[in-house]
């Protein structure tokens, strides 16, 4: 596969020094890196699952203009954390198992849904070219296993610094991200019973 000039600038930026845990920390540094050299100083950024984990890391260092992070990783209790990685690891696996025969796999929605099941919620619907190098990608993907362990015990802290607006921010709600979190947990809270619509009265002359 011919790699695209971004492709080739994200491999290169993903590439940690040897020796150094693949941490959300270690990630946020390799992309502070890359956009210094780029000469970005202030950027918004959005993540999913380790993404996000990550786009909470580069928040609380004072450069995000805004956050968005979509079901990061890190903030379960240990035990689910544990199962997380067995998860993951599993479906390594299967993903390694699956690689020699992943083009007749993936060209029926059958066989994209074996496989992707458990990621997308119509896997079917996958085109197969994509859902073949996703298979492909799982199976051989570098530092995996690294990377799990790490996700194991890399909790995120320092959440409180967190002061760029959530993006997109609620609407009429202008507070930093950190004050949208619980004490543990960066999770939005939910609507005021006030803030919401007005129950319907029954009309009089209707009784």
């Amino acid at each position: 596969m011919t790699s695209s000039p971004s492709t080739s600038r994200l491999r290169t930026l993903t590439r940690l020094p040897p020796g150094v845990a693949p941490t959300a920390a270690a990630l946020a540094d390799a992309i502070e890196r890359e956009l210094d050299r780029l000469g970005v100083a202030q950027f918004h950024v959005a993540g999913y699952s380790l993404g996000a984990r990550v786009a909470f890391e580069l928040a609380t260092r004072g450069r995000t203009l805004s956050v968005i992070a979509i079901s990061p990783d890190g903030l379960g209790t240990p035990l689910e954390r544990v199962h997380q990685a067995a998860a993951l690891l599993s479906g390594r696996t299967l993903a390694r198992l699956l690689a020699p025969i992943a083009t007749p796999l993936t060209a029926t929605g059958a066989g994209r849904s074996l496989f992707f099941a458990m990621e997308r919620s119509r896997p079917w619907q996958l085109a197969a070219e994509d859902a073949g190098q996703l298979l492909l990608d799982f199976a051989q993907a570098p530092g995996y296993l690294e990377t799990v362990q790490a996700a194991m015990v890399d909790v995120p802290m320092r959440l409180d610094r967190i002061t760029c607006l959530p993006g997109p921010a609620p609407a009429g709600d202008r507070r930093p991200v950190g004050q949208h979190a619980e004490p543990s947990l960066p999770r939005l809270r939910a609507p005021r019973p006030a803030a919401m619509a007005p129950r319907p009265q029954p009309r009089p002359d209707l009784r």
